[in-house]
């Protein structure tokens, strides 16, 4: 359903989170906004009270528009979206892979492995800002080629990433204040 995506990300929510607030399984929720499945009435009262909607917003009536955008101008919107959409997928990956090495490295921590667990905390921090720097690069030069490009949903997907890396790195300086090992923000800047 591309409403349920579509306000998703209006209201700047990931997948994930939608999922929690809602009380749903996330591959269930994926499955509803890529049209595998179809959703039971239970499922959209859940989805519409987590977004602030009323379930028939989920079905807009269609609309003619009063003067049809071009093909090049609708190219566009659509390339943007898709932008966006990708962007949104690879962070919630990389978010993912953060917290698994982060459960990962509380476990080493637990056995007593502090210095190999610092390694992996730090390894995983590094990764997901630096596929951040990469992603934003990828999209920058994509929007070289499209110069008159309209993309807020982008821009909004990549300002959601770089706020998750700025409470990585909170959550890391606090950890550090708390006597852990932490890598600077300057630090990474350097090695990114």
């Amino acid at each position: 359903m591309d409403e349920v995506r579509r306000i998703r990300n209006e209201r700047g929510l990931s997948q994930r989170r939608l999922a929690e607030l809602a009380g749903v399984n996330k591959v269930t929720l994926v499955h509803i906004e890529t049209g595998k499945s179809s959703p039971n009435v239970e499922t959209l009262e859940k989805l519409a009270a987590a977004l602030e909607v009323e379930v028939a917003d989920f079905f807009p009536k269609p609309q003619a528009p009063l003067f049809p955008p071009d093909a090049e101008q609708r190219r566009a919107q659509d390339l943007g979206q898709d932008w966006s959409d990708r962007v949104h997928e690879i962070l919630e990956y990389h978010e993912d892979a953060l917290q698994a090495s982060f459960g990962h490295a509380n476990r080493l921590s637990t056995i007593g492995e502090e210095d190999l667990a610092r390694e992996v905390r730090v390894k995983a921090i590094r990764t997901f800002k630096a596929a951040y720097v990469y992603v934003y690069a990828s999209f920058d030069d994509g929007r070289r080629y499209f110069p008159d490009l309209d993309t807020p949903e982008l821009e909004q997907a990549m300002a959601e990433w770089l706020r998750r890396v700025s409470e990585v790195e909170k959550q890391r300086t606090a950890r550090r204040s708390a006597g852990g090992e932490v890598i600077e923000l300057k630090e990474w800047r350097k090695s990114a």
